[in-house]
């Protein structure tokens, strides 16, 4: 099955030397529905902002650490790039998934600005940083976070957020209210992943975010690449297969993998929160004005590639009044709701602190795949037009994510919401429909697309039946 959208061919730049050590303290920055943005310093690796300091936690990786490494002289920056180019991966030990791969590289991170220190420590809970290398040299960053309360001797669960966030958005709420805290105080060892151009990842090697190639990614990279990197670690880590938690756009890069038999040897259970992997049926207004207005093509002739929709940017705000622009106050008050469905169950007196860390950019190249998703009714791989499809794919059409090609075997649990403007009834209907096996599913007829994350009830409906699924 394939797509049959014909789009402008895109021109992209790709490479950029791997060996390259670099890393970047990057603001992400989302897609087609909205997000918002925060902007970011970026940073390599050899010029090093003083904050944050590098720790490499596997002995096959070189010595180096570096408080300040800005002032370093020529010969010394090729000396470390050289060193760090000599670095072999770690080779898993035989364990539990019998032929596993090799883990990507990783260090141990200890930033002062990072995830861990601003949003977990205060609660007084374990948390730790690492940073991640995807085989397509961007640096994702990876969180954590163990209880004081109980052991996690429950084994790993991995959190992998949604479209216009980054791993933050998990534990935005007081441990109560938050997943993660959760699942740690119930025995488990909860890790975090970070999309690669999300607030609290790294960057690139070489490509700095001014860069079309920085951008130049959808959800195919986040399966491929993104999703398997971490997950990859994960296990490297603990040894043992993974409980998977997958939100929103985090849904549909594990159901691409999973349909190609990817990483499925790693994952125990998979709980899906707001499903999406089609997206014909979903109601959001401004992904339904920007399409309308055909504004990936018109993103294409501009030679736009990152994707910015929030009210805290220039280029956000002027998109966003010029998509809503008979009613400008409206629409600036209620963006949420025009953007993700009307969640129930938000706590409106803590807004002011998400908009600190939410929403995030993207790359215009994801709200594209999102638009072609969108046109064509199908779950398919990016469509560069028949030349490049053809060079990519050996087809003049991109090829589907087939998910009847999800083993059979893989406990899945599916919970998606009644008023969710982006993962719709009706398209998650069609994905359990297309599914080979019969998932646990909850239907929350009130639940919008936030609801999920940030629900002040979301721990009473939603996540003690994850627990139950895990346990059982």
């Amino acid at each position: 099955m394939e797509c049959e959208l014909e789009v402008l061919k895109e021109k992209v730049s790709r490479g950029g030397d791997r060996s390259n050590l670099t890393a970047t303290t990057s603001r992400d920055r989302f897609d087609s529905s909205r997000r918002l943005a925060r902007l970011g310093t970026t940073i390599s690796l050899l010029e090093l902002d003083k904050n944050v300091m590098f720790v490499f936690e596997h002995p096959f990786h070189t010595a180096l650490s570096f408080q300040k490494a800005g002032n370093l002289d020529s010969t010394q920056k090729k000396v470390a790039r050289k060193q760090a180019s000599r670095t072999s991966p770690v080779v898993l030990q035989q364990r539990e998934p019998a032929a596993l791969a090799v883990a990507p590289p990783a260090q141990r991170i200890e930033r002062s600005d990072g995830l861990c220190r601003q949003l977990v420590h205060p609660y007084s809970y374990d948390c730790q940083e690492y940073m991640v290398t995807t085989e397509d040299s961007f640096l994702l960053g990876v969180q954590r976070i163990k209880s004081p309360k109980s052991p996690a001797s429950r084994g790993p669960v991995f959190l992998y957020h949604g479209v216009l966030i980054g791993g933050d958005i998990w534990v935005l709420n007081p441990p109560s209210e938050s997943l993660p805290y959760i699942l740690a105080d119930a025995g488990y060892d909860v890790w975090l992943g970070n999309t690669r151009t999300t607030s609290f990842s790294y960057g690139h090697v070489s490509y700095r975010r001014s860069d079309q190639g920085f951008w130049d990614w959808s959800v195919d990279e986040l399966s491929r690449y993104d999703l398997s990197a971490m997950i990859k670690h994960t296990y490297a880590v603990t040894g043992r297969q993974i409980k998977f938690i997958g939100y929103s756009e985090g849904t549909q890069a594990a159901f691409a993998a999973f349909s190609q038999g990817q990483l499925v040897e790693y994952i125990e259970k998979a709980v899906m929160l707001a499903p999406i992997a089609y997206l014909h049926h979903f109601t959001s207004p401004i992904g339904l004005a920007g399409i309308a207005i055909q504004l990936d093509k018109i993103y294409d002739a501009l030679h736009i590639y990152q994707f910015s929709l929030t009210y805290r940017s220039r280029t956000g705000k002027q998109l966003l009044d010029y998509l809503c622009p008979n009613n400008i106050n409206f629409c600036q008050k209620n963006w949420i709701t025009l953007l993700t469905g009307n969640n129930c169950c938000l706590n409106n007196s803590r807004w002011e602190f998400y908009d600190n860390y939410e929403l995030q950019d993207t790359s215009a190249k994801n709200m594209k795949h999102f638009a072609q998703q969108y046109r064509t009714q199908t779950f398919c791989k990016f469509d560069y037009g028949a030349t490049e499809n053809f060079r990519r794919y050996r087809s003049k059409s991109p090829p589907s994510y087939d998910l009847t090609g999800i083993p059979s075997q893989l406990p899945l649990l599916l919970i998606n919401g009644g008023r969710d403007a982006l993962s719709d009834p009706t398209d998650v209907d069609r994905l359990i429909a297309e599914l080979p096996s019969r998932p646990q599913h909850l239907f929350i007829p009130d639940y919008a697309h936030f609801d999920f994350v940030l629900g002040l009830n979301a721990k009473d409906k939603v996540y003690g039946r994850v627990l139950s699924f895990f346990a059982g």
